[in-house]
Formats: C-alpha cells, sequence, structure tokens
C-alpha cells in the first residue's frame, strides 16, 4: 500500500479548491491569478486568497478590501486585512474557529468541509464582497467582526 505524500495531497487539494472557488467568484467578476482571485470597481478592490499555512499541512482563505477612489486606493481605517478569514462569515465562534486552518486531508473528496466552506463562499462571501464595492462599501463588516464591535458575539 503506498501512501500519499502531505505535498501530493496539498497539490491536489489545492486543485480541486481552486477550481471550484473559480466556479464561484468567476461569475462575480472575479479573475484568477495564482492562489488568488481579485475584482477591481470604482469604489473598492476586493480579493480573496488561498494561503498555505507553514506547517504545509492545511491552508487559510483570506479576504480583503481595499477602497478606491480617483484610482487611488487605501485599506479603510479600522479594517484589518489579515483577520478576515472565511470563519468570520458564520454563525457561531465554534464554527469560525473551526474554518480558520482548513487541513488538507480535511479538505480531501466530497468532505464536509470543503462543502462548508464552498457555501459559505457563495452565500454569505460573494454578497458580502458585492457590497463592499458600493460608495459605502467601507462600512462593510464581516458579521463575526460586526458583532464582536457590538459586543454581542
Amino acid at each position: 500500500m503506498t501512501v500519499e505524500s502531505p505535498a501530493s495531497l496539498r497539490d491536489r487539494v489545492l486543485q480541486v479548491l481552486q477550481r471550484e472557488i473559480d466556479a464561484i467568484l468567476a461569475p462575480a467578476g472575479y479573475v484568477r491569478i495564482g492562489g488568488s482571485w481579485s475584482r477591481t470597481t470604482a469604489f473598492a478592490r476586493t480579493e480573496v486568497a488561498i494561503q498555505r499555512s507553514q506547517s504545509g499541512l492545511a491552508c487559510y482563505i483570506n479576504l480583503a478590501r481595499f477602497q478606491r477612489l480617483f484610482g487611488r486606493e487605501w485599506v479603510p481605517p479600522g479594517s484589518v486585512y489579515s483577520g478576515w478569514r472565511v470563519g468570520h462569515f458564520t454563525d457561531s465562534v465554534a464554527e469560525a474557529n473551526g474554518l480558520d486552518a482548513l487541513p488538507y486531508a480535511e479538505l480531501d473528496g466530497d468532505s464536509p468541509l470543503r462543502r462548508r466552506v464552498t457555501t459559505l463562499l457563495s452565500e454569505r462571501v460573494v454578497p458580502f464582497l458585492g457590497r463592499c464595492h458600493g460608495l459605502l462599501g467601507h462600512r462593510q463588516l464581516p458579521p463575526r467582526v460586526a458583532a464582536l464591535r457590538k459586543g454581542t458575539a
């Protein structure tokens, strides 16, 4: 019996995950370069990126929003790019914590984790990022971040 190397598992899982994310983000106007997707409009640039963990056994899905006006970009005050992850779009702290680092072994095949990640991307992340492209998009916060700021999380 052959044991698959961690690098082989990672590469296979990332290829499948990238194809699935392409199918979700392309209709919303995102363009992929490597492991990240970007969409630029008059008022914002938003990004979705797969970040590999240092351990090589998991990945993260990061989100970013940069406001734009007259061709200039900036990060809105109070925004925390490095803190926005797909888990910020869940209903519970426990689920958000479970979606921070995404182990490749648990994303493999038709797994519940992969289905949950792609569902969150299509049903919550894409609509949220779409709202970020409006004139007042800088006021948008992921649900978990907004709840923390209000003290209701």
